[in-house]
């Protein structure tokens, strides 16, 4: 009765292992295609009492992963979506650039747009009196602008854009970060009471994956079933508690940090900030690399185009007049108005000169710099005896040099023996000899000529000086071309220009709301500038400019030019300072430069270089060409890394229906025989009951 008895027992606990062993295998394959559902695998233990077999008893359900398998693919995923982040942005950022690698024909829709802009200037060249060619030119600048303030403008937005999807992503990790730290404590509890806990592992394997897509992670499981997870850095993100991350205040955008989350769900108050290290790769890091590298880059890049294009062009554009020149000429306001230092602030070039006209409405010189010499004086002297001179501003710079400082004050020394020291603005030092020689002087004025066109008179009766420092006296500019010196002000040249008597009583200078404004005292005469040898002087100080903004995101036609078509300076003046309406000499020389060399500054990742316009933008577009290949190419490698790792994993983690359906006809069959044992044995029972 009682071998029979246990025999019974044995083979229920056949039935109901086989009973389980067929509900984990049903479940395995009711989830074969579900994403992040790992198989599971029951185990059978031998059911020993007092020492012999009692049949069998079910194990424990075992998760069939590998940790190290499964933490090398959650890496390589945040590999693989830098990338994917990437690719996405910068196919959004070639459809706002229309086509930025380069096409086939070297060119590209901006360079398109800058060579019709100069085809129409072209036109204004064959007849620049012609007002329908000054509209069209016009119109065409304003398109050329348009269509790079629209890049830029892209650009930035697409800055702001991706700074939002990172405070997107951020909560999307807070929240997987959470789940995953309530989860770890679920498990913990099923594995303390023995039960079985895959189920609630792969939910969180799912919330590690969304950490993964967005952080470079590494996790590592305890015995107690919890996951523990690190930054590659060796920040922790979970341990017995989680931490929440947040946006950390700055300039533009800020950074990332984040606080621990203490029992009673309040932050703590130390806050740990991302390095770039924390953030190498996964969608954050992407998204903060285009933000904050790749998208200024590309802003920088365009900045120093405008910036050169418009430079250039204002520079050859200031050369020329308006048709016809105007009676009042102004510059634009300047910051500091009147003290503005043109050299120290505005960049002109010390020794610089250049030429006014006032002409008739003809275009005939009424008075003019033009072709004439500097013209200098003496003045001020406190050397004794010596109230007169003469100056020779051209003897002058040949003794100092074509730069050498003109107008200033001159140190006079007495060394002895009827010999004299100067010390002139420039720092050049002259001796000379009294002549005719010996004190006092005669009845006639005795002269001092130093030899650097500086000549000044002794009065009679003058007796001689002690030896030493013995006074100063004042050269300076009466009349010739206009020069700059240095130390100049914007005062100083308003009154060099009022005090030039080659202009004499023609025009009238001065500084107004932070303007030099140069007027014809005659309303129906004009003021027309020429002749600078910079070729930069004119627009330094504000003058005829065509273009106006700072940067790629607000370069504009001059409000100037589109409120007055006639200031498109096509015309230069004449070699005898005069003007004429048809003259095409600045429209030819701003048409020459569309295939002319400019300066490059280094800028966003490209060298410096002296390139034409079309070259420049083409090495842009080259350069982001690049960056695009070499990302693709990347993103090609790792997606092939993923796709091993994941194969490799699904070769341990996923469900093979052809093994589970032969695992359930081997259960089925031991289910059927426990069935026909357990039969048996009730029959057996029930003979030996009725034997009775």
């Amino acid at each position: 009765m009682g071998s029979l008895t246990g025999a019974i027992n044995t083979a229920n606990s056949a039935l109901r292992f086989n009973q389980n062993a067929i509900s984990t295998v049903s479940n395995n394959v009711a989830n074969a295609n579900t994403v992040g559902y790992t198989r599971q695998v029951i185990t059978a233990e031998n059911n020993v009492i007092a020492g012999q077999g009692q049949g069998v008893t079910s194990g424990s359900i075992i998760r069939y992963a590998d940790q190290t398998l499964q933490t090398g693919m959650d890496q390589q995923k945040a590999n693989l979506s830098y990338n994917q982040t990437v690719s996405k942005y910068f196919e959004a950022i070639e459809q706002q650039f229309g086509k930025l690698t380069v096409e086939a024909s070297g060119s590209s829709s901006l360079d398109s747009q800058i060579s019709d802009m100069f085809s129409q200037l072209n036109n204004l060249v064959q007849d620049p009196t012609l007002s329908s060619n000054r509209v069209t030119f016009k119109n065409s600048s304003l398109q050329t602008t348009d269509r790079l303030n629209k890049l830029s403008t892209d650009l930035s937005s697409n800055q702001i854009s991706i700074d939002d999807q990172i405070t997107n992503d951020i909560a999307v990790v807070n929240a997987a970060l959470k789940n995953i730290s309530e989860l770890n404590s679920q498990i913990a509890k099923v594995e303390r009471s023995n039960g079985n806990s895959s189920d609630l592992k792969d939910l969180r394997q799912t919330e590690i994956a969304k950490v993964s897509e967005h952080l470079s992670i590494k996790t590592a499981e305890k015995e107690d079933g919890v996951v523990h997870i690190s930054l590659d850095s060796g920040k922790v993100l979970v341990d017995s508690t989680y931490v929440k991350m947040s946006r950390t205040s700055g300039t533009p955008f800020g950074g990332i940090g984040f606080n621990r989350v203490l029992d009673d769900d309040k932050l703590g108050t130390t806050t740990q900030i991302l390095t770039s290290e924390d953030l190498s790769s996964g969608n954050i890091g992407a998204l903060i690399d285009l933000r904050d590298k790749e998208i200024p880059d590309l802003l920088a890049q365009l900045d120093n185009f405008a910036v050169a294009f418009m430079d250039e062009f204002n520079n050859v554009h200031a050369q020329g007049s308006a048709v016809p020149p105007p009676t009042v000429l102004s510059s634009i306001e300047h910051e500091n108005a009147g003290i503005t230092d043109l050299v120290g602030e505005l960049g002109l070039k010390a020794g610089t000169d250049f030429d006014i006209s006032i002409v008739d409405k003809s275009g005939n010189p009424v008075k003019t710099t033009a072709n004439l010499p500097y013209v200098g004086s003496v003045a001020n002297s406190t050397v004794a005896g010596t109230t007169t001179g003469t100056f020779d501003p051209e003897a002058y710079l040949a003794a100092n040099g074509p730069n050498a400082q003109i107008e200033g004050t001159s140190n006079l020394e007495y060394l002895g023996a009827n010999m004299y020291r100067l010390t002139d603005p420039s720092g050049g030092i002259y001796t000379t000899t009294i002549n005719p020689a010996g004190f006092p002087i005669g009845g006639a004025p005795a002269q001092l000529d130093f030899g650097n066109g500086m000549v000044l008179n002794v009065d009679p009766a003058t007796a001689e000086p002690v030896v030493g420092n013995i006074g100063t006296i004042d050269t300076k500019l009466d009349g010739g071309p206009v020069r700059i010196e240095a130390g100049d002000t914007l005062d100083d040249l308003a009154t060099k220009i009022n005090n030039n008597a080659s202009l004499a009583g023609d025009i009238t200078a001065a500084v107004v709301n932070g303007a030099l404004v140069l007027t014809s005292t005659d309303p129906n005469n004009a003021v027309v500038l020429g002749n600078d040898p910079t070729g930069n002087t004119f627009n330094r100080l504000g003058f005829n400019r065509y273009f106006e903004g700072t940067g790629a995101a607000d370069l504009t036609v001059s409000s100037k030019i589109t409120s007055d078509l006639n200031n498109i300076a096509t015309g230069r003046m004449s070699a005898d300072g005069g003007f004429t309406n048809t003259n095409n000499e600045n429209a030819v020389a701003l048409v020459n430069l569309q295939n002319s060399k400019f300066s490059f500054a280094a800028a966003g990742g490209l060298n410096s270089q002296d390139s034409t316009l079309t070259e420049y933008f083409i090495s842009i577009s080259s350069s982001f060409a690049a960056d695009v290949a070499a990302n693709t190419q990347q993103e090609d490698f790792n997606q092939s890394l993923y796709n091993d790792f994941n194969a490799r994993v699904q070769s341990v983690s996923g469900v093979n229906t052809d093994e589970e359906f032969s695992n359930l006809i081997v259960y089925q069959r031991s289910f059927e025989a426990s069935s026909r044992m357990i039969n048996t044995i009730d029959k057996m029972l029930e003979t030996l009951i009725n034997m009775v």
